[in-house]
C-alpha cells in the first residue's frame, strides 16, 4: 500500500523522468490508457502511467557519448544501454526505498519480447507482466515516430508495418491487434502531449545498431 508521501515522491520523480529525452516518457504514458481502453484492460491505469513515465529513467546512467552517439554503436556500448532497465530500478529504489510491483515491471521488463528474445530476463509470452507489455508497444511507437539526430521520424504507415511484423514476436498479439484496430486513437493520444522545451542533446531510443 502506497502512502501519500510515497505517491507524491513517485509522481514528482515520474514528472521529471517523463520530460527527459525530449518528453519520450510522457508520450509513452499518454498512449498507455488509450491502449488499455482499446484492449479492454480493466485495471487502475495510474501505476502503469507512472511506470511508463519512469521506464527509461535508467538511461541517466548511460554516458552521453554513447546515448547521444550519431554513429553505430560498438557491442560493449549496446550492452551498457541494455543495462538501463535494471539501472532504472536501482534509481527508483534509491530514491524511494521501495519500487511498487507494477511500476517496477514497467521499468524492468519493457524490453522483453513475446517470443523470449528480449532482455533482461528473456521472459516469454504471458510470463511478461501485462503492464510491461503495454508499455513495450507504446515505447516502440514513440521511438520510431520521434526524429533524432541520427534518424528521421518514421511515418504512421511505416510504423504500423513495423508493428505488424512484430506481432507474436516482439509484441503480445492480442494487445497489438487492439492497437492496430484503434491505431488513429493511439497516435492521437501521443500527439496530445505538448513537447517539452528543446534541448540540444535530447535523444531517445537506440542508435543504429542498438535497441529502441
Amino acid at each position: 500500500m502506497l502512502t501519500s508521501g510515497m505517491k507524491h515522491k513517485l509522481e514528482d520523480l515520474a514528472l521529471k523522468a517523463g520530460a527527459e529525452n525530449d518528453g519520450h516518457g510522457n508520450r509513452v504514458a499518454a498512449m498507455v490508457p488509450a491502449i488499455m481502453s482499446a484492449a479492454g484492460v480493466k485495471r487502475d491505469p495510474w501505476p502503469i502511467i507512472i511506470g511508463a513515465r519512469l521506464h527509461d529513467i535508467g538511461k541517466r546512467m548511460v554516458p552521453p557519448d554513447i546515448l547521444f552517439a550519431q554513429r553505430s554503436l560498438q557491442h560493449y556500448e549496446r550492452e551498457i544501454i541494455a543495462n538501463h532497465p535494471e539501472d532504472g530500478l536501482a534509481i527508483v529504489k534509491e530514491a524511494l526505498g521501495h519500487v511498487p510491483q507494477v511500476i517496477g515491471t514497467c521499468i524492468n521488463d519493457h524490453h522483453e519480447h513475446w517470443d523470449g528474445s528480449g532482455y533482461p530476463g528473456n521472459l516469454r509470452g504471458e510470463a511478461i507482466p501485462l503492464p510491461a507489455r503495454l508499455v513495450a508497444i507504446a515505447d516502440v511507437i514513440d521511438a520510431l515516430a520521434s526524429p533524432r539526430a541520427y534518424k528521421a521520424g518514421l511515418s504512421a504507415a511505416v510504423i504500423r508495418n513495423v508493428l505488424v511484423r512484430g506481432r507474436g514476436k516482439l509484441f503480445d498479439p492480442v494487445l497489438l491487434d487492439a492497437v492496430l484496430e484503434n491505431y488513429d486513437a493511439i497516435l492521437a493520444a501521443r500527439a496530445s502531449v505538448a513537447p517539452p522545451p528543446r534541448a540540444p542533446t535530447s535523444v531517445v531510443g537506440g542508435q543504429s545498431g542498438s535497441t529502441p
